[in-house]
């Protein structure tokens, strides 16, 4: 193979990679979004009064 074969290569397995990466950094990030916000929720403080009926609900 010649150089410029070589570095077209390189060049073209560095572009697919950097693709990849952004895409599964993109997948990443939203899936941790989706991550926080359900737990934010799980975890939401409640006031004194839902809390006396949480526990003593019949």
């Amino acid at each position: 193979m010649d150089t410029l074969t070589t570095t077209w290569m390189i060049l073209m397995q560095a572009l697919w990679l950097q693709l990849r990466f952004s895409t599964m950094t993109k997948r990443l990030a939203n899936w941790f979004a989706v991550f926080i916000r359900l737990s934010q929720k799980w975890c939401a403080r409640i006031d004194r009064a839902a809390l006396l009926k949480r526990i003593f609900a019949k």
